[in-house]
């Protein structure tokens, strides 16, 4: 090693830097190949992470940040829903309903000769409950009977309606389905 020590220190100077400089070159291209290239790769990854996160973050923010409006959302929802069961009664409410409907039909001065509940039909979510009804009376009797089941607080409809003259005393023959609905007892089969 003194030999090679020696006949370097008698190199010119000018070589003698060109092999430092190249010690240090080659150094360096070893550093930046082995170990920041590598380094530089996982931090560009770990910043695209990071940036996705941030993204992430900022959307959890503003769901936190709404998270009282979406509660208040869903309360209301709840209300709704619960006010629109009402109008869809369960199967041990509908013959108060049908008796609700018979006393609007009273009410207004209209006399039956017709009330006959028929069989349930089933739908997708609810259940149809037809009543066939005939009854005779003024227009404006039927009429004020209409309005009274418009204004019930659960759902019927009238359906089918046939109106004919009952002789010449100015009243009339009616005679028309009315449907109320319940709830479904089950889900609908899939």
């Amino acid at each position: 090693m003194d030999k090679f020590l020696d006949k370097f220190a008698d190199f010119p100077a000018k070589y003698k830097y060109l092999i430092l400089v190249g010690i240090v070159l080659i150094s360096v291209g070893l550093f930046y190949w082995l170990v920041y290239t590598d380094k530089k790769a996982k931090i560009d990854a770990l910043e695209q992470e990071l940036q996705s996160l941030q993204v992430e973050l900022q959307k959890a923010e503003a769901f936190a940040a709404r998270y009282d409006e979406f509660k208040e959302e869903l309360r209301l929802v709840d209300l709704k829903l619960k006010d629109a069961l009402k109008k869809l009664p369960e199967e041990e409410e509908i013959p108060n309903l049908l008796d609700q409907i018979n006393e609007s039909a009273l009410n207004a001065g209209l006399s039956f000769s017709l009330f006959q509940p028929q069989g349930e039909q089933a739908q997708e979510f609810y259940s149809e409950v037809p009543v066939q009804i005939s009854v005779s009376g003024g227009y404006h009797n039927f009429a004020k009977f209409a309005d009274a089941i418009s204004k019930m607080e659960r759902i019927v409809t009238l359906r089918n309606m046939t109106l004919s003259p009952k002789g010449v005393t100015g009243e009339l023959n009616i005679s028309c389905q009315a449907v109320t609905f319940k709830q479904a007892k089950t889900p609908p089969a899939q």
